[in-house]
């Protein structure tokens, strides 16, 4: 795993108008080679919420850049999914120390 530091990216406005979203970064875990987990904080248009989704490399220009692949989580549910999460660790033997 590693620790990428707090950044924001904001872009304001779209083609129509609309408030695009604000990201802070929070962590990047490595999957392979050429793919990450990133967890983000967003917003759009008012709302914030906890994104983590898989992230690539782009081969041309180095830079990351976000697949379809990932979960937007509403703040006020996220202890239900780590918790759910974590019994399903435990289901399939490994614990948070394993981990």
């Amino acid at each position: 795993m590693y620790i990428v530091s707090h950044s924001n990216h904001f872009n304001s406005n779209n083609k129509c108008g609309r408030q695009m979203n604000k990201e802070n970064i929070i962590t990047q875990i490595k999957k392979n080679s050429n793919e990450v987990y990133r967890i983000s904080e967003k917003e759009y248009e008012g709302y914030r919420f906890i994104d983590v989704r898989i992230y690539y490399q782009d081969r041309k220009t180095q830079e990351w850049k976000p697949t379809q692949k990932g979960i937007s989580i509403m703040p006020n549910n996220a202890g239900q999914i780590i918790e759910g999460i974590i019994k399903a660790m435990e289901v399939m033997g490994f614990s948070k120390e394993k981990a």
